[in-house]
């Protein structure tokens, strides 16, 4: 998690991260790039005066290096050239504007390397910012009266525009992730909000074990996570929408993004009804193929909906990347398979469905 490396993480984890709507966690991006800047901002605070001027530069110097350590993967590279802009930007009198600050930076990765725009990386990171900076409500206190205004309830508000930022991002994103990934995490906003700060403990825990400090093993606290975060009720799976329904989910997603801005919750409930109308009816695509396979004691169904392999099977068999990705990938082939989803169940329950008629 430190530098993005998922090699040796379980595809189980994967997939469970991204039934919660967590999939940010893993990958280097905007949201790791941002705990380290703000660490830069919590220590200048005690920096002396003389050395202040500077220390955005030298902050955005350490982010650049910490790209450079993780390989200069796209996603860190795109979050390293917004946080440059935005340095560079302020170093001018005024506020630049979020948009202008997006389109800069825009501008810059693509004249760098035209291709990314046919990255998915690249677009569910461009349509995330561009619904942030939709929904950010203008800044009602840019220029306040004398002494400040504050809000009555700072903890609270903080709280909701967590829960702002999650939406925001999350609805922004539902056309382009449902025609990819055919899934919605239903419990994004929670897993944001309550298990995102569990999570950040990883981080301090990491550097005391490499500091030689003595710590229990968290292994058997993310393997339970996993498990619980495989629940298929956490996720609205098997959703294919029509090209015209992904025209009717960006509709829903910009006027709810916009109803946002506003502060409008009876259009956000308006957008958010007929965005979730839309997923509704977007799925599911009927069954085309079942098989079963054993090897061992391992066993596993895939099922094949559309452009998605769907594999429940015994832990030791989904692990097993020489039957899915050697054995198997003749098939997936010729079956039209884009997508793989794999989801851990117990031999009994899979022995039963066996032989059910």
């Amino acid at each position: 998690m430190w530098l993005g490396d998922l090699e040796d993480l379980p595809e189980s984890v994967r997939y469970g991260f991204q039934n919660l709507g967590l999939s940010h966690v893993l990958a280097v991006s905007g949201f790791h790039l941002g705990l380290l800047w703000g660490l830069f901002v919590l220590v200048q605070r005690v920096v002396p005066p003389a050395l202040r001027a500077g220390w955005p530069l030298l902050a955005l110097g350490a982010i650049w290096a910490f790209v450079a350590v993780v390989g200069f993967s796209a996603s860190s590279v795109r979050a390293a050239a917004m946080l440059s802009v935005v340095t560079v930007s302020r170093l001018w009198p005024g506020s630049p504007r979020g948009i202008d600050v997006f389109a800069v930076a825009q501008v810059l990765l693509l004249a760098w390397e035209p291709r990314m725009a046919y990255q998915l990386g690249f677009q569910l990171s461009s349509a995330a910012v561009l619904g942030l900076i939709t929904a950010n409500p203008p800044d009602q206190t840019a220029n306040p009266p004398e002494g400040g205004v504050k809000p009555k309830h700072p903890r609270l508000k903080a709280v909701v525009d967590g829960m702002r930022v999650s939406f925001a991002a999350q609805w922004a994103t539902t056309g382009l992730s449902l025609v990819t990934f055919h899934t919605v995490p239903l419990w994004f906003l929670a897993s944001n909000l309550l298990l995102v700060p569990v999570l950040l403990l990883i981080y301090p825990y990491s550097a005391l074990a490499m500091l030689g400090v003595g710590l229990p093993d968290p292994e058997p606290l993310l393997v339970a996570l996993t498990t619980w975060a495989d629940d298929p009720r956490w996720v609205w799976g098997d959703r294919f929408p029509s090209p015209e329904q992904v025209v009717l989910l960006t509709v829903g997603s910009v006027g709810g993004l916009l109803a946002l801005r506003a502060r409008r919750p009876w259009r956000v409930a308006v957008a958010l009804v007929f965005t979730v109308w839309v997923v509704g009816e977007s799925g599911p695509r009927s069954l085309r193929e079942q098989r079963w396979i054993s090897v061992g004691r391992g066993l596993a169904c895939v099922q094949v909906r559309a452009d998605t392999a769907h594999i429940f099977g015994t832990k030791y068999l989904i692990n097993n990347e020489f039957v899915w990705n050697q054995k198997l990938n003749q098939y997936f082939k010729s079956r039209g398979v884009r997508h793989i989803e794999r989801h851990v169940r117990p031999y009994e329950q899979l022995q039963r469905e066996r032989t059910s008629p």
